[in-house]
């Protein structure tokens, strides 16, 4: 059975009427479909596209752990509701598109990115505000290492890909409307969350590191701890190169970093 047959598939188990599928842009790991109902909210079905997300955690484990942030969310637009079908998972459409998106396609310029990476920043404090709880024995798993201090909620794949942006006519720019992609959230130091915007914004982008930690701090975070910010972007770095996981045409680059970094 194809991707779309499985999809329909899920909905009919989980007892979910539906008129069609449109496909929606999805990622590397997960394809989404647009669920079309008469009269109905937009929803979006989420299908696995892989087995498992990584060494340590299935497509399953994925959703699970999705599933479970996303109910602490109060502050920070997210896909809710949320529902987990088998092998899948329903939820509430995010309108907008991908920063990612609309800065490849020139449609936000470098001055409004610097003022997304602010509102990014802010959302993250947010995020960051959830503290793990004793005796936590929920979906969301914890981050391998040892690590000083409170463990937050990270999302753990945290960049431009990942944040949808509307624009506002009335101000004439861009704002966040929401953050997607969970699975790949734990528990464990906020400093994670710096790593992935340090490989996909900071590196290509100066200043925009600034403006994300003054979103950061607007937000009420403290500043993270910027040691243990680069341990773990070294870290990550080495782990991408090792297992081939670098962007076709920048391993000199990367390489050249992990030499630059203390």
């Amino acid at each position: 059975m194809d991707l779309r047959g499985q999809a329909e598939a899920m909905l009919r188990a989980g007892g979910v009427p539906f008129e069609s599928l449109v496909p929606h842009a999805g990622g590397a790991q997960h394809q989404l479909y647009k669920v079309v109902q008469s009269g109905q909210p937009q929803r979006l079905l989420k299908v696995p596209k892989v087995d498992c997300l990584g060494p340590e955690r299935s497509c399953l484990q994925g959703l699970q752990a999705e599933c479970s942030a996303l109910t602490l969310m109060r502050d920070v637009p997210v896909p809710t509701p949320y529902v987990l079908l088998n092998g899948g998972a329903l939820m509430g459409y995010v309108p907008g598109q991908a920063a990612g998106y609309l800065y490849a396609q020139g449609r936000l310029s470098t001055e409004a990115l610097s003022q997304v990476c602010f509102s990014m920043g802010k959302q993250l404090a947010a995020i960051h505000r959830h503290r793990l709880p004793q005796d936590y024995q929920g979906g969301i798993p914890f981050l391998n290492g040892d690590f000083a201090g409170p463990r937050r909620l990270v999302h753990g794949d945290y960049h431009l890909g990942n944040v949808q942006l509307v624009m506002d006519r009335r101000r004439g720019a861009f704002q966040v409307s929401g953050v997607v992609d969970w699975v790949n959230c734990a528990w464990g130091p906020p400093e994670w969350d710096f790593v992935e915007m340090h490989i996909s914004v900071f590196r290509q982008l100066k200043g925009s590191r600034d403006a994300f930690l003054g979103g950061y701090r607007s937000g009420g975070a403290l500043v993270p701890d910027l040691a243990r910010e680069l341990r773990l972007l070294s870290a990550e770095l080495q782990r991408r190169l090792s297992s081939n996981e670098v962007p076709q045409g920048h391993k000199a680059d990367w390489v050249q970093w992990l030499t630059e970094l203390p």
